[in-house]
């Protein structure tokens, strides 16, 4: 029995005490990371370039970050749980391989670390997304810190903002479909120069002219929107008159079209703190 105490359940109790200050470490420290922005910006925003997690993206960090957060913390839980060689080579091994589990992105139904942790691939993956960002900080072991401190974000909550987001996502496409509609349908014009008129062959006029560069289907799109947002703004009214009403939603957009492109879909606006 006395073997059995010493050889198992010691070295048990000192594996639970390193995973407990691993946990707290770490979600204390990553929590830092995203509060403050100059840390964020210099270290971990390059980490959550990965929007679409992968298991070796568990790994992908600024070498301060893995130092301070991985290394140092795992090392700092070993000293304080006192536990012998044999421990911390389970320990070092299972935290690794936890944290890869964590991030290669699937949910599988088999994965005992899956099953029997709460902090899984579908916990942290709801952390690289744009709308958890701020919440789901704890890593790697447990989520006892984002409950007790109201960052922590379950997947039924992360659904209903995905719902609203693809909600709004087909408003918008409704709403380009009707100004595209709008455009097409023929515009009175009044007698005389027109400014809309000038507008369209100055651009159809550079675009015929050979001048732009080899991105003819670039330039003409930038051209025609350009045309369209002045022919409107000039006072062409739609039949329904409500030419104010289209030019505001076109620029609308418009907007939060260069505002998607520049984002994070396409891997830039990372250096700010989220």
């Amino acid at each position: 029995m006395a073997h059995v105490c010493y050889y198992y359940l010691e070295s048990l109790a000192r594996f639970f005490v390193a995973m407990s200050f691993l946990d707290t470490w770490q979600y204390f420290l990553h929590r830092l990371f995203h509060n403050v922005p100059y840390l964020y910006k210099n270290f971990h925003s390059r980490h959550h370039r990965l929007y679409v997690t992968y298991s070796f993206g568990a790994l992908y960090n600024h070498p301060f970050e893995g130092f301070l957060m991985d290394s140092v913390g795992a090392s700092l839980a070993f000293l304080i749980s006192g536990m012998g060689n044999r421990g911390a080579l389970a320990f070092f091994s299972f935290s690794t391989l936890k944290t890869v589990d964590d991030h290669c992105g699937y949910n599988l139904p088999f994965n005992p670390l899956q099953r029997f942790f709460w902090n899984n691939a579908d916990y942290h993956d709801i952390h690289h997304q744009n709308f958890g960002i701020k919440s789901n900080f704890s890593q790697p072991f447990g989520t006892i810190w984002d409950h007790l401190l109201g960052t922590h974000m379950s997947r039924e909550e992360a659904n209903k903002i995905i719902k609203m987001k693809e909600e709004r996502k087909a408003a918008r496409l409704t709403a380009l479909n009707y100004n595209s509609t709008s455009f097409d349908e023929p515009t009175p014009v009044a007698a005389g120069p027109s400014p809309s008129v000038k507008t369209f062959n100055k651009d159809e006029d550079v675009h015929s002219s050979g001048n732009n560069s080899g991105n003819d289907s670039h330039e003409e799109t930038k051209g025609d929107k350009r045309a369209t947002v002045r022919r409107l703004s000039v006072g062409a009214a739609s039949p329904n008159g409500s030419s104010a009403v289209e030019v505001h939603g076109y620029r609308e957009l418009l907007s939060t079209r260069v505002r998607f492109d520049n984002g994070f879909v396409s891997g830039k606006g990372q250096g700010k703190a989220l």
